[in-house]
């Protein structure tokens, strides 16, 4: 009887030996899973991070734009406001004239000239705001060609570096995928 004791222990030991074995190579194949996976975590979390800069350099980008054009656009509200102050001063000046032509009094002679000034005085601000208006709209508009170009610049830097990480993410695909051929050539 003790020999068959003996004998059923032996294979007790070899059963744990199996088991033991069985579970090592579960072990590690989740091991490489999990390796896997965490490494495309980790390059997502990279690519990620690298987006979430390249946002924050575009809203710096974004906010010198919006901060240009608040400037540009006080500069155009106070050539509108002094455009309309002469059109109101022309006005009444107009009305004056009006009157004064009903009258027929001598200061007849002295609005003609007042009114020649306004009108001289007008042209030259309306071609001074039509000048500053038309630098304004240019400056404007490079300003914009600018930032496209700066906005497609960047997408094209951030293209590239997506083209690369996916280069280098099928590079490690195909190590991963020549290190489980070689795994399970040696495990067999």
């Amino acid at each position: 009887m003790r020999d068959e004791g003996e004998q059923y222990g032996d294979n007790d030991e070899e059963d744990e030996d199996d088991e033991d074995a069985s579970e090592d190579g579960s072990f590690r194949s989740n091991c490489s899973e999990n390796t896997s996976d965490i490494l495309e975590k980790a390059h997502d979390r990279i690519a990620l991070q690298k987006v979430k800069e390249e946002m924050k350099a575009l809203e710096q980008v974004v906010e010198r734009r919006n901060e240009e054009i608040e400037i540009l656009a006080v500069q155009l509200r106070r050539a509108v406001a002094t455009k309309c102050d002469l059109i109101l001063s022309h006005t009444d000046l107009e009305y004056h004239h009006e009157l004064s032509l009903k009258s027929k009094g001598t200061d007849l002679v002295i609005i003609q000239k007042a009114n020649y000034t306004l009108l001289e005085i007008r042209a030259e601000v309306e071609q001074e705001f039509m000048n500053e208006l038309a630098a304004l709209a240019e400056s404007m508009k490079e300003a914009s060609i600018k930032h496209r170009q700066e906005i497609r610049d960047r997408g094209r830097v951030h293209m590239n570096a997506m083209l690369e990480k996916d280069y280098q993410i099928a590079q490690l695909t195909e190590e991963l995928r020549a290190a489980k051929k070689v795994h399970s050539k040696f495990s067999t």
